[in-house]
């Protein structure tokens, strides 16, 4: 048992290094990016010409838009998150690893223009979004790319949880008997309690 354990152990292990790579890195991304709350990078904005029909909805717009841009890596705008400004011009936006494109609806039913900007994503930014997809249902427009790396990173997630729980069960059932272990052991664990007790 305990030699099958350790190779299922070692399998998980480079089944997740990439993706345990990634989380460590886009962690220490983050805790050096801007303060909470900074202005986002520089936008770059252009405006087109856009032809819909006369009595379309905002989801027909929605999609409309989604088709014409063809933003890479984009899914379809979901209905909660169509918006409208104060002058009650459509408002949405597509989020990718690589940033966001806001576009703006301008003008009335008889002639219309797009007010588009776009944000690229740096480094740092590129690595805490794909940091952050995991699968959730994804609907039917999600790029076929976004949902593989999701399922990637959903099964990394329970190899590394496994590759925890098997590393406890190899010392138990090997080095329990060490002080150094032990002490490494109660010592994580201790640090693990007091963190949650600080943060509740």
């Amino acid at each position: 048992m305990l030699r099958l354990i350790q190779k299922l152990h070692v399998f998980a292990g480079l089944q997740t290094c990439i993706a345990l790579m990634l989380f460590g890195v886009a962690g220490l991304a983050s805790t050096w990016q801007a303060r909470p709350g900074a202005p986002p990078g520089e936008a770059h904005a252009r405006e087109l010409d856009f032809a819909a029909p006369a009595q379309a909805s905002d989801r027909q717009l929605a999609d409309l838009l989604y088709e014409q841009l063809h933003t890479p890596l984009a899914a379809p705008v979901p209905d909660f998150a169509l918006q409208h400004d104060a002058r009650g011009q459509l408002q949405l936006a597509f989020y990718t690893p690589n940033g966001t494109t806001r576009v703006t609806v301008l003008g009335d039913a008889q002639r219309r223009r797009l007010h588009i900007e776009e944000t690229r994503a740096d480094l740092a930014e590129f690595l805490t979004n794909m940091h952050s997809i995991t699968w959730s249902r994804p609907g039917s427009g999600t790029p076929r790319l976004l949902v593989l790396w999701s399922l990637y990173t959903e099964l990394s997630i329970f190899a590394l949880l496994f590759l925890s729980l098997s590393g406890v069960y190899q010392w138990l059932a090997t080095r329990a008997e060490k002080r150094v272990a032990r002490a490494s052991f109660l010592v994580g664990l201790a640090s693990l309690v007091l963190v949650y007790v600080w943060m509740h």
